[in-house]
């Protein structure tokens, strides 16, 4: 789902707070392609929803472009933080924003996008919500092919303001997760930065993604572990992570 980093006016008043940020340079290409997600019992290294039924999400509009994730890109939302407004409303604001046509910049008019651009979107207060259907590319006011990519979007303008620690700790538990899930590794986490000219994810969120990704690689082996251990894995998850490894 793809980055709105630099949005319009139109946007930022749309959704009461949002843009875009991501990590390290992802490579486009993977030695394996996965239509399927790893099933496991991932318990509370699953992170919290908020699904889209628990926002009330509409259906998608038609034209979404199928995908297979290879690679996570992480977005700022690109306006300051609100934690007054619940995560359910921004977000249904967002899709409603998303599914117009608006003008995205001064003389033009662009269609409508079939439903967020992201796949998930992490508010003011460290709640994660479910966006678009990782299995769909993301949309983007930038020129980067979002194939492949899961877009994931940290509610703040992080030129001007920083990350809360909660906000880093909802990043480090959607990524292993998602590494987890999708068979991603790290060197294919990057930031919007990483894909087209922009700001996006801010300075200051780029200054703690070194120490966030060292989090992320800690929890992401204590997973591994844990789960190895457990007679619960299925198959599929320890002959890719446990088996001889």
């Amino acid at each position: 789902m793809s980055a709105l980093c630099k949005p319009g006016r139109m946007l930022l008043l749309a959704i009461a707070s949002l843009t875009c940020t991501p990590l390290d340079v992802a490579p486009k290409a993977a030695s394996a392609k996965r239509a399927t997600p790893v099933e496991a019992e991932y318990g509370t290294y699953s992170p919290q929803l908020v699904t889209r039924a628990m926002w009330q999400a509409k259906a998608p509009l038609p034209g979404m472009l199928p995908q297979e994730p290879l690679g996570i890109i992480l977005h700022h939302s690109g306006t300051r933080r609100n934690t007054g407004l619940a995560l359910e409303p921004k977000l249904r604001n967002l899709q409603s924003f998303s599914q117009r046509p608006v003008h995205r910049a001064a003389g033009r008019t662009d269609a409508s996008w079939p439903d967020v651009p992201y796949h998930f979107y992490i508010d003011g207060n460290a709640r994660i919500g479910e966006g678009r259907d990782v299995r769909f590319a993301g949309d983007t006011n930038t020129g980067y092919d979002t194939k492949g990519y899961i877009q994931i979007a940290i509610e703040g303008d992080f030129e001007t303001e920083q990350p809360t620690p909660q906000q880093i700790e909802a990043v480090r538990d959607l990524l292993v997760w998602l590494m987890l899930s999708w068979q991603i590794t790290e060197e294919r986490i990057s930031t919007h930065k990483d894909h087209a000219p922009t700001d996006c994810p801010g300075k200051n969120l780029l200054a703690v993604l070194p120490n966030a990704m060292r989090s992320v690689r800690e929890r992401y082996g204590s997973a591994r572990a844990d789960l190895c251990r457990r007679s619960g894995s299925n198959p599929e998850f320890a002959q890719l992570y446990c088996n001889g490894r």
